[in-house]
C-alpha cells in the first residue's frame, strides 16, 4: 500500500532538483527553496511506475493544475493562505 504524506486540501510548495529524494528533492542549496507559489492538493493520484505517490495540485494564485510526485513536495509554511 502506498503511503500518501499529504491529503486533499493540504497546502504544499513544489521544489525541483536534479534527482528526487524521499522527503524532498534537495540536491544542494540551489534547490532548497520552493519555486513558484503555494499549491493546494485537489486529488490523490495513482502511484507512478516506480511506486511513488502522486498528487494533482491547483495553484492558489492562478497557476495551472499539475500532477507532481511526492518527492518534489514540501509542506507550505503554516501562515500560507490560498487565494483564488
Amino acid at each position: 500500500m502506498v503511503a500518501y504524506r499529504f491529503q486533499v486540501g493540504d497546502l504544499v510548495g513544489v521544489q525541483m532538483g536534479l534527482l528526487p529524494r524521499e522527503g524532498g528533492a534537495l540536491i544542494d542549496q540551489t534547490f532548497s527553496k520552493p519555486i513558484g507559489s503555494i499549491y493546494q492538493v485537489t486529488r490523490l493520484m495513482p502511484p507512478s511506475f516506480g511506486g511513488e505517490p502522486r498528487y494533482q495540485l491547483k495553484g492558489c494564485f492562478g497557476q495551472a493544475e499539475r500532477i507532481v510526485e511526492q518527492s518534489f513536495l514540501i509542506p507550505a509554511p503554516p501562515f500560507a493562505q490560498p487565494r483564488y
